[in-house]
C-alpha cells in the first residue's frame, strides 16, 4: 500500500498542485466540482487506510487514483477555458489585419494552427464531455496548446508591437480606399471618353 500511495502522492504534488495553483492565479476562483472531487479523493485515502483486506485497499486506492486523474483533467480543462477567453479577448481587440502584421507576418500562421488544433481537441471532448477520465489526454493536449497560444500572444502583446501593426493595418485600409477611389475615377473618365459625355 505504501508504494502505491507514494506514487499517487507524487502525482498529486508534481502534477495536480501546480495546476490548482495556476488555476487559482488565472481565475481567482476554485471551481466547486474540483473541490468536491479533491474531497472524494482524500475520502478514498481515509477509507483505504482503515481497511485490513488487501483487495479492498487496492480497490479504494484505484478509486483514489481515478479521482486524482479526474481532478487533473478538470484542472487542465478549467485553465484551458480561462486561456481561451484571453484568446477571444485578444482576437476582439486585434483584428485579423493587425494580427497579420505581427512578427513580420509569421505570427498569424502559427496562431491559426494553434487555434485550429485547440478547436479539434475541443470538438473531440464535446462527446461525453463529463467523462474526465476518458478525456484526460485530450484536456492535457488542449491545455498545452492553449499555453502555447498564450505564450505566442504574450510575445507580441505589447503596446509598441500592436501599435506598429495597427498603423500598418490602417495604412493598408487607407491605401485600399484611395486606390479604389482612383480606380473608380479612372473608370469614369475612360467611360466618359468612350461614350462621349
Amino acid at each position: 500500500m505504501e508504494e502505491r500511495l507514494q506514487s499517487i502522492y507524487k502525482r498529486y504534488n508534481d502534477v495536480l498542485k501546480p495546476l490548482v495553483a495556476e488555476q487559482e492565479a488565472k481565475m481567482q476562483a476554485f471551481e466547486e466540482p474540483l473541490l468536491l472531487n479533491l474531497s472524494l479523493m482524500f475520502d478514498y485515502l481515509s477509507l483505504a487506510q482503515s481497511q485490513k483486506e488487501e483487495d479492498q485497499i487496492n480497490h479504494l486506492l484505484d478509486k483514489m487514483n481515478d479521482m486524482l486523474d479526474i481532478c487533473i483533467s478538470q484542472s487542465y480543462m478549467y485553465i484551458a477555458t480561462a486561456i481561451k477567453e484571453n484568446i477571444k479577448q485578444f482576437d476582439r481587440h486585434n483584428n485579423r489585419r493587425v494580427q497579420e502584421g505581427l512578427r513580420g507576418g509569421s505570427f498569424i500562421g502559427e496562431y491559426d494552427k494553434l487555434k485550429t488544433k485547440i478547436r479539434e481537441i475541443d470538438n473531440r471532448c464535446k462527446e461525453n464531455k463529463d467523462d474526465y477520465l476518458a478525456h484526460l489526454d485530450d484536456y492535457k493536449a488542449s491545455y498545452e496548446m492553449c499555453k502555447e497560444a498564450e505564450r505566442l500572444i504574450d510575445s507580441v502583446n505589447n503596446t509598441e508591437t500592436l501599435t506598429q501593426a495597427t498603423k500598418k493595418s490602417l495604412f493598408w485600409k487607407i491605401f485600399g480606399f484611395v486606390v479604389s477611389i482612383i480606380g473608380s475615377a479612372l473608370v469614369g473618365v475612360i467611360l466618359s471618353k468612350i461614350f462621349g459625355r
